[in-house]
């Protein structure tokens, strides 16, 4: 068997609660509150100590609420601001909310703030505000860096990165990678250390293999004691300070090093030859002697 059980003193009124609108309207004579159940020029609706419905079912039978869609930990916003349109989660406790909202620049996302992290425009363009984190991987058939295309398809496309099958060039600009400026003249600058497997640097200048035509002239060697007891280097040899201001250049050093050696070759060849020539000289004295 159930009972009804009367919780409140409720009065329920069934003549109509306005001149306007038709319903029903249940008062607590206690505390004075009321709750509307009408039917308004607009559509049918509920409110509570409000004339104006919280919730309204209109003739077209959409549905509208007033203000907040709350629940036990949060509540939906359905019209966030002013001058843009959409719904706002927000959690109470914590006080963070979420916007999904058409701006005036289109229909974005964004959480904790009313500028959208992601916004698609007008265009159908998505833009980002800030970093894009991919967990896994990402394709798209294009990508721009301010304006400047990555990822062009096919020879002498233009952009800033170019893919021809496996291959991919950089068109234009720089590179730096550990240091935010580029060493004026440089195309490419590492701050840092790298490994490879394999380095191959083509010169523009000739290969030194000219030092062994007829007509290369070999210092002499009395010059170069003088040069090197001067200057505490070899002819064309950077010095230390050079080397620490302005560095390495692979190609050329090893070029350099290379002539240094033809050159050592040649000295040494010369050398032997003055050398046979005096051991011919002192067999020939020692013959004459005996």
């Amino acid at each position: 068997m159930y009972t009804l059980k009367i919780i409140y003193v409720v009065r329920l009124v069934t003549s109509k609660p306005s001149n306007e609108n038709h319903g029903i309207r249940l008062r607590n004579d206690d505390t004075d509150d009321y709750g509307n159940l009408r039917v308004f020029s607009e559509g049918f609706g509920l409110a509570y100590n409000l004339a104006v419905p919280a919730l309204r079912i209109d003739p077209q039978n959409d549905v509208y609420i007033k203000n907040y869609l709350k629940s036990e930990k949060g509540y939906l916003d359905v019209k966030p601001s002013n001058d843009n349109y959409g719904i706002r989660l927000r959690n109470d406790e914590t006080d963070d909310f979420g916007n999904l909202r058409v701006f005036t620049d289109g229909f974005g996302f964004a959480y904790n703030s009313n500028v959208p992290a992601i916004l698609i425009t007008i265009q159908n363009h998505v833009q980002i505000e800030d970093n894009l984190i991919v967990g896994g991987s990402l394709e798209v058939n294009s990508l721009s860096v301010n304006g400047e295309p990555i990822g062009s398809s096919g020879s002498g496309s233009s952009g800033l990165w170019t893919l021809n099958g496996n291959d991919i060039s950089y068109g234009a600009g720089n590179v730096s990678i550990g240091n935010a400026t580029i060493p004026a003249g440089y195309q490419f600058s590492v701050d840092g250390r790298g490994i490879f497997e394999e380095v191959v640097v083509k010169l523009s200048e000739s290969w030194p293999d000219y030092v062994f035509e007829d007509v290369y002239v070999l210092k002499p060697l009395d010059e170069l004691e003088v040069f090197i007891s001067e200057h505490k280097h070899l002819p064309e040899i950077p010095s230390a300070g050079e080397i620490d201001q302005d560095g390495v250049s692979l190609g050329a050093m090893n070029a350099l090093l290379l002539k240094k050696i033809e050159e050592l070759t040649l000295y040494t060849i010369n050398q032997q030859k003055q050398l046979d020539k005096q051991a011919k000289q002192i067999e020939l004295l020692l013959s004459i002697k005996n």
